[in-house]
């Protein structure tokens, strides 16, 4: 399932004008590894553990704990940076992704001095349901 809500997220936001806008083009891509595509861009990632919930047998329902991340990655200021995060929460915050609930997200920023990008680090933490 994991994989399907990572790629109905790389489609929500290159679907969004704004994030757009501030990438200059609809730089959204699957993985992590910023050097090998295009700056300023975003990565997406996703993992995904579930475990069966009492009564599993007669319900088959399981409880999940899915996790989007995606990475920004700006060879610009700080700001800029920040922009284009504040564009990714909106885009996936503002319209959750179908058959999703309670999402929720954090951030943290970072400078990669190696390569002089900054880098913004945005988990998403959501449900859906399972049902084997």
């Amino acid at each position: 399932m994991i994989e399907d809500i990572k790629t109905a997220a790389i489609a929500a936001l290159k679907a969004d004008a704004a994030l757009a806008a501030l990438l200059g083009g609809q730089h959204v891509y699957p993985g992590h590894v910023a050097r090998t595509q295009q700056i300023p861009g975003c990565y997406v990632t996703g993992s995904d553990s579930s475990a069966t919930l009492p009564g599993y047998a007669s319900t088959k329902h399981r409880k999940n704990s899915p996790t989007l991340q995606v990475d920004v990655f700006h060879a610009g200021t700080s700001l800029q940076a920040g922009n284009v995060a504040k564009a990714v929460n909106a885009a996936l915050l503002g319209a959750p992704l179908t058959g999703t609930y309670g999402w929720s997200s954090t951030t943290t920023e970072q400078f990669e001095e190696d390569g002089r990008l900054q880098h913004r680090l945005i988990r998403f933490r959501f449900g859906y349901s399972i049902q084997d």
